[in-house]
């Protein structure tokens, strides 16, 4: 390009400054140099003052031409991306091009929320709704499965599931429940009588039921059992009852309000044998003998397989309370009945004489009686009806 005819090296300025070398151009005439001592003189070196920048030059970020292509820093430019939430990861829609991080820009773009510092590539996975380490899945692997519970007793339906991170409404972590729409029923409950599985074991009102009942064997199917023989159960197995009150399961006969049957047995299970009870069957009717005269009292009767002390077979006294006061006892001058017939204190073929006075009739009321027979006045006055009768009476 050029024909050279001379080399003027100059030294100007100070001694650590490179040579300055010029160039004659023999056809212009031009004087070219070459101040850095890059190899390249003025005309092609777009700065002659820096040896590191010269045509061809390896370009660096440094905010220079340093090929002299007329281009800053091309080809070495990083990109750095905004990182908002600052967890080191940035957002790929804002980008800055620099030599060096400018502040709040990270060198990766792979963030998929800016705005939240725990959502970035390679985060733990939080159950939270969110996709938090940006593989395009949201809250994988860390979901719970939650079971409806209907009924509001803490168990779940089996086949009624949803996968969340907390449990909605009515929707709980336990499931197992054979009944969601009763809440006395889930495993682990307690076992009542109520013709339900409640425990959920797939046994109805098995042994361990509380509010069980005490049932007795009713051995002679009388209505009434034995209480020395019992079964717990809900429901009465059969031959078995709900009282205990039998004394003697193994005779139908004899139970509580049996009619009591003289055989020296207590057919009514009253604790008494043969007692004078109303309904005791083949007894006979005694009456009470207060007096001891041996006439009852008939006010005073009581059914009895036999005689009872005190009582008697006969009801006819007509007052128990002397013991001179019965059928046919003497009548006596006492102002009572003392036979029994009705009339008190009367002259009786049974009437104790020595008891009585005699009385004569005074018929003309003087004061004194006629002491003639009453049969021989009664012959002579008759007509006149003058009788004089001879009276006993007390």
């Amino acid at each position: 390009m050029f024909n050279y005819v001379g080399v003027l090296v100059l030294l100007v300025g100070c001694r650590n400054e490179p040579e300055k070398i010029t160039i004659e151009e023999v056809d212009t005439g031009e004087v070219l140099v070459d101040l850095d001592g890059d190899g390249y003189f003025s005309d092609e070196d777009c700065d002659d003052n820096s040896n590191a920048i010269y045509p061809q030059a390896e370009e660096i970020c440094d905010g220079l031409d340093n090929d002299c292509d007329e281009e800053v820093d091309e080809d070495v430019l990083e990109q750095f991306y905004l990182d908002s939430d600052g967890d080191g990861f940035g957002d790929a829609e804002f980008i800055e091009m620099a030599c060096e991080s400018p502040e709040n820009y990270v060198p990766n773009g792979n963030d998929c929320d800016d705005q939240d510092v725990y959502s970035f590539p390679g985060a733990i996975e939080i159950c939270d709704g969110l996709d938090n380490d940006c593989d395009e899945a949201v809250d994988e692997d860390v979901l719970s499965f939650f079971f409806q519970d209907a009924d509001g007793d803490g168990v779940g339906a089996s086949d009624v599931a949803i996968q969340a991170c907390e449990a909605p409404e009515n929707y709980v972590a336990t499931d197992g429940d054979c009944d969601d729409n009763d809440g006395y029923s889930y495993p682990g409950a307690v076992e009542l009588c109520d013709n339900t599985d409640n425990d959920c074991d797939g046994d109805v009102d098995e042994d361990s039921a509380v509010n069980v009942f005490t049932w007795y064997e009713d051995a002679d199917e009388d209505g009434f059992g034995d209480l020395g023989s019992t079964v717990d159960a809900c429901a009465p197995p059969t031959n078995y009852v709900s009282n205990a009150e039998d004394c003697d399961d193994i005779n139908s006969a004899i139970y509580p309000g049996a009619i009591e049957v003289c055989d020296e047995v207590d057919n009514d299970c009253d604790g008494d044998i043969d007692d004078a009870d109303s309904n005791l069957s083949g007894a006979q009717t005694w009456y009470l003998d207060h007096d001891g005269d041996g006439y009852g009292d008939s006010g005073l009767p009581v059914n009895a397989c036999s005689e009872p002390l005190n009582y008697v077979g006969d009801s006819s006294d007509c007052n128990d309370l002397s013991p001179v006061t019965f059928p046919g006892a003497n009548e006596v001058c006492d102002g009572m009945d003392n036979d029994c017939d009705g009339s008190i204190d009367d002259a009786d073929s049974d009437t104790d004489q020595t008891t009585m006075d005699t009385f004569y009739e005074d018929a003309d009321a003087d004061g004194f009686g006629s002491s003639i027979t009453g049969l021989a006045v009664g012959k002579v006055l008759s007509m006149v009806m003058l009788a004089v009768e001879l009276t006993v009476t007390c």
